[in-house]
């Protein structure tokens, strides 16, 4: 029985862990995302010449 639980564990903390990468993995490509869109929606400055 000592066997079978153990290897519940490992599987229940492997899912969990798994899902934390996710989620992390999740909020990194939605702030790449958010800071292109923010980029791109800036007025572009327009860099004189001088003349």
């Amino acid at each position: 029985m000592l066997k079978i639980e153990v290897i519940l564990g490992v599987i229940a903390s492997s899912i969990a862990i798994l899902a934390f990468f996710a989620k992390a993995v999740a909020n990194v490509r939605r702030g790449r995302r958010e800071e292109r869109a923010r980029k791109d929606s800036r007025p572009r400055r327009e860099i004189s010449s001088g003349e």
